[in-house]
């Protein structure tokens, strides 16, 4: 169901108070589920936040809604079934594959705190490194700079 412009320019403005009641200062936006379309993406910009995705679905949602942390067959079908029961053995395959990038997880699960602190470990001794969304060195295009040597595609 589509929201009104109104509804979205209120959740956001109503987002925005709570963080900054909290002690913070919001300049990303990431949509739920990722879904956006041009006029929310329009009423988010207006706010002066940068719309940001993620790369890797750690699917924690689905983990945490199963038995002893195994992700349903039913709940998100791009688990591969040999990871249903090993959210960390999953995200990692992707991070893998793609080399890094923006991991998607929810603060909200418990499951998915608990698991944090032993995949953050498995990066570290695979070498990955942690940074701010905002490095352009990391995030060349997420953060407008691109590449002006016509070599380099």
């Amino acid at each position: 169901r589509q929201q009104s412009a109104r509804s979205v320019a209120r959740q956001i403005d109503d987002t925005t108070v709570t963080i900054e009641d909290a002690g913070g200062e919001p300049s990303w936006f990431r949509f739920p589920y990722g879904a956006s379309n041009c006029r929310t993406a329009q009423a988010v910009r207006q706010r002066g936040y940068e719309v940001v995705g993620w790369h890797i679905d750690s699917a924690d949602w689905c983990f945490s809604t199963g038995t002893a942390g195994s992700c349903p067959a039913s709940k998100f079908r791009y688990v591969d079934d040999d990871m249903r029961n090993n959210m960390r053995g999953y995200t990692m395959r992707q991070i893998r594959r793609r080399g890094g990038g923006i991991v998607l997880f929810h603060d909200i699960h418990r499951y998915t705190a608990d698991q944090l602190e032993p995949l953050l470990d498995t990066l570290i001794e695979e070498g990955y490194r942690f940074t701010s969304i905002d490095d352009e060195d990391v995030f060349p295009r997420l953060n407008r700079v691109t590449d002006t040597d016509p070599d380099n595609n």
